[in-house]
C-alpha cells in the first residue's frame, strides 16, 4: 500500500512541474519576454552585436547576414530600463517600451524612448526589425 501512494505522490509531482515548465515556456509569459528583453539590452550595452543580431526576427536574418549586420556603425548604448510589456490578445506578439540613453560621436543622449514590436516564433521571443528600419532598432 505505501509502495502505491508514494508512486501516487510522484505521479502527481511530475504532473505539477510538468505543468509549471510549459507555463515557463509559454508564448503568453510575459515574464519570459521581459528577461529577453533584458538580455537583449544587456547585449547591446556590452557590444555583444552578434547576440543581438540572433534576437532579431526570421525574416530579418534572411534578409540580413550575420556579417553584413556586424559591420554596422553603431551607437553606445549607456543604460535602459523596461517601462511596459503589452501581450497580444493570442499571445504570439507584444509591444515593449524601453527607454535608454545612448553615445554617438561623443555625444551621449539622454534617455529615448523606444517601441519595440516582438514576435514568438520557434519557441522564443524574437524582435521585429525590418531592414530598412535597423536605425529604429538601435535607437
Amino acid at each position: 500500500m505505501k509502495v502505491y501512494r508514494h508512486w501516487i505522490s510522484l505521479t502527481v509531482l511530475l504532473l505539477m512541474l510538468s505543468g509549471c515548465a510549459s507555463i515557463l515556456h509559454s508564448p503568453t509569459n510575459k515574464l519570459a519576454l521581459q528577461k529577453r528583453i533584458q538580455w537583449t539590452m544587456e547585449a547591446r550595452i556590452a557590444g555583444q552585436w552578434g547576440l543581438v543580431y540572433d534576437t532579431f526576427w526570421q525574416s530579418y536574418r534572411d534578409q540580413i547576414t550575420r556579417e553584413s549586420f556586424l559591420t554596422r556603425s553603431r551607437v553606445s548604448f549607456k543604460s535602459y530600463r523596461i517601462e511596459s510589456v503589452t501581450l497580444s490578445e493570442g499571445g504570439k506578439s507584444a509591444e515593449a517600451k524601453v527607454w535608454s540613453s545612448i553615445e554617438m560621436r561623443g555625444f551621449t543622449f539622454p534617455e529615448a524612448l523606444q517601441t519595440q514590436e516582438w514576435l514568438y516564433e520557434n519557441g522564443n521571443w524574437y524582435q521585429k526589425v525590418e531592414p530598412d528600419g535597423m536605425q529604429k532598432a538601435l535607437l
